[in-house]
């Protein structure tokens, strides 16, 4: 948690006020990654579609609503 994630890194961003977290690819903060000031920007994929195709999205939102974020190192999936 104590290291800045950098462009293309996994992060695990918490936001606060909807109590709602997500896993992401880190695109940067504000003007550097081509959104407003005071902004963090991370793109993900949507589910594959019948032909096994992933569209691309941004989502961008307010660092004030970002609790936590952290560079992912491992993911350990449930079976």
């Amino acid at each position: 948690p104590d290291v800045e994630p950098i462009k293309g890194d996994a992060v695990y961003v918490f936001n606060g006020p909807s109590n709602a977290s997500t896993i992401k690819e880190f695109v940067g903060w504000g003007k550097e990654a081509g959104t407003k000031p005071g902004w963090l920007k991370l793109r993900g994929w949507r589910d594959p579609d019948q032909w096994n195709r992933q569209v691309e999205y941004h989502l961008e939102m307010p660092s004030a609503q970002v609790t936590e974020i952290a560079t992912v190192v491992c993911v350990r999936r449930r079976m």
